[in-house]
């Protein structure tokens, strides 16, 4: 969460141990309740990330006594720093991931990229946020006086937990889950060890709650079932399944790329998900265009206009191993850009529109000369395929974004960078992209009867 909000601060009793033999006699003859049975997700979910974990227990806070193995009777007290000193975030994000990898959910993931392509195999579209409102503890130490030895311990924390969307910018969830843990640990760690077990049952217990399933459901993802475990990026890299796509034919352009610059402008949008920024263009009044790493591990994202304005769409289909991806929005009233299937001559003047590095500077337009074609074959850089080399000045967040011809065709589409600052930039075909979206273009109803009549 961006804004966790106050919270209040409710105290759980704690568990006192058993001191006298005819307690644990007792203890003994009443069996401990069956553990709840694991849950599972059945529908898809969006990646998610604890991205934080705030708490309200001081650290001067009386969380509860410690005694000695001889009576094991209560008598030393046991203070928040104890527990939450030298407990870090990501000590109780490894527990929450542990807990949510286990129930099925769709966790995010890292691995490096290329110049222009996201550093994230898989972002987070869902940030989970945990506030440590209170802890008990109880427990025995060899030598507590010396704070030497193991020692045995038991502990009850409760969590409240929030789930935030960062693209809509709203709190979907909100729920408060207690949870119980116990330790058997050299005297210096102990406290802390209960805190991580008992958060790790408290994550177990939100986990399984059907309004936290739902707060990040995906509608549009597979389910677990369906997913491949081992190499979810193998699912991104299949080529789409369905039939063609039929877009309607809009004429070539013969006025000058700066005489309709602000008309371009217009239907390239930022291609926004949550913590990616990315380029993007318009094919049809609602097809668009841009590179799948720019919403890899999405299916929905929000385009922006260069007046501000924002709407929701849809991923239709994607090619990771190409880097292009088909998205659908509502109508925006324009028929699409002009789609020029035949590259110019080398040397050719070449401009480009995107959002390089913040959505701030959306609309930045660029230009510079087209410097080779290339033809790469599979290599280890995973840079293969045709592309367009350029010096056009682009950098991150202008992935995805278009390359237009002197007259404003669109030509290519940004890709990557093979040096920071040293106009070495990739741009792929449009002709090649569609071919791979297998998407066609419907022929041209003027110039079809214009050579019918000539028959």
């Amino acid at each position: 969460m961006r804004s966790a909000g106050s919270v209040g601060i409710a105290l759980i009793a704690a568990t006192p141990f058993v001191n006298t033999a005819d307690a644990a006699q007792r203890a003994q003859r009443k069996a401990p309740p069956a553990p709840p049975p694991q849950f599972h997700v059945t529908e898809a979910t969006r990646p998610m990330a604890l991205d934080r974990a705030n708490v309200t227990v001081g650290a001067s806070d009386l969380i509860g006594r410690y005694g000695d193995f001889l009576v094991c009777r209560p008598e030393l007290p046991v203070y928040g720093r104890k527990a939450f000193a030298d407990l870090r975030t990501q000590d109780l994000a490894e527990n929450f991931n542990n807990e949510a990898s286990t129930a099925g959910y769709r966790m995010a993931g890292a691995a490096s990229g290329d110049l222009f392509r996201s550093s994230d195999t898989t972002a987070p579209q869902i940030l989970v946020g945990a506030v440590v409102q209170s802890m008990k503890v109880s427990g025995c130490h060899k030598n507590i006086i010396l704070q030497v030895g193991d020692g045995n311990a038991e502990g009850t924390i409760t969590v409240e937990w929030q789930v935030f969307d960062p693209l809509e910018k709203k709190v979907l969830f909100k729920a408060t889950t207690t949870g119980t843990g116990k330790a058997s640990a050299p005297v210096n760690l102990i406290t802390v060890q209960v805190a991580r077990a008992a958060f790790q049952q408290a994550a177990k217990a939100v986990l399984a709650m059907p309004e936290f399933a739902a707060a990040v459901r995906d509608p549009n993802g597979k389910p677990p079932s369906e997913q491949n475990a081992l190499f979810p990026e193998a699912e991104a890299a299949k080529a789409p399944s369905a039939g063609p796509t039929q877009i309607p034919h809009v004429a070539l352009s013969t006025t000058p790329f700066p005489q309709q610059v602000e008309a371009l402008r217009k239907q390239v949008v930022s291609i926004k998900t949550s913590g990616r920024l990315g380029s993007g263009y318009y094919i049809t009044d609602t097809l668009l265009l841009t590179n799948e790493h720019v919403i890899r591990g999405f299916t929905t994202f929000r385009a922006k206009f260069s007046d501000g304005h924002e709407i929701p769409g849809e991923v239709l289909a994607r090619d990771a191993k190409r880097d292009i991806a088909l998205l659908k929005t509502e109508s925006i009233g324009w028929p699409g850009l002009p789609l020029r299937l035949q590259p110019p001559a080398l040397s050719t003047t070449v401009y480009v529109i995107g959002s390089p590095l913040d959505e701030a500077l959306q609309g930045s337009v660029t230009s510079g000369i087209i410097s080779a074609f290339r033809d790469f074959a599979p290599s280890p850089t995973g840079i293969t395929g045709k592309y367009i080399q350029s010096d056009v000045a682009v950098t991150h967040g202008n992935s995805g974004g278009p390359m237009f011809d002197e007259f404003g065709n669109v030509i290519g589409m940004t890709d990557l960078g093979l040096a920071e600052g040293a106009g070495l930039n990739l741009f792929i075909p449009i002709a090649d992209g569609l071919k791979v979206l297998n998407v066609d273009i419907a022929p041209d109803v003027a110039t079809s009867a214009a050579t019918n009549a000539t028959r």
